[in-house]
């Protein structure tokens, strides 16, 4: 189910801005998907938008410490990826499989790192309250 980016509150984007938090994404456009680094997911998808024909969705975003850690991970999985690469920074694969190649390379690479898929990072602020 891809992330509503509605879900990312001024008060959460805040706070993630605050704790230096980055996200590995993996966006979709048709059959075809991208994987990415950002600070600013709400930021990111428009300039994904402008290359693309068709509309771009979120399929799943992983909260990590840092852009540094983000860095790395991505680039781990575009290298997994790498037989599937298109021209562009896209990949004719399922997003589904990239999720799958993300959460792998994240675990594989920093497994004491804390990190939080997009629904339990919008489950925990939900379950403190806070909007």
């Amino acid at each position: 189910m891809p992330v509503d980016l509605a879900d990312y509150t001024k008060l959460i984007r805040d706070t993630l801005k605050r704790g230096r938090f980055c996200c590995v994404y993996v966006a979709a456009v048709e059959s075809f998907c991208r994987i990415g680094y950002a600070e600013d997911l709400n930021a990111a998808v428009p300039r994904l938008q402008r290359s693309s024909p068709s509309p771009v969705t979120v399929d799943s975003a992983l909260w990590v410490p840092d852009k540094g850690i983000a860095m790395v991970v991505a680039k781990a999985v575009q290298c997994d990826l790498a037989p599937h690469q298109k021209p562009g920074g896209w990949f004719d694969t399922t997003a589904d499989r990239a999720t799958v190649a993300l959460g792998i390379a994240a675990f594989r690479i920093y497994p004491g790192a804390i990190m939080a898929w997009h629904n339990q990072l919008i489950d925990q602020w939900r379950a403190r309250g806070a909007s």
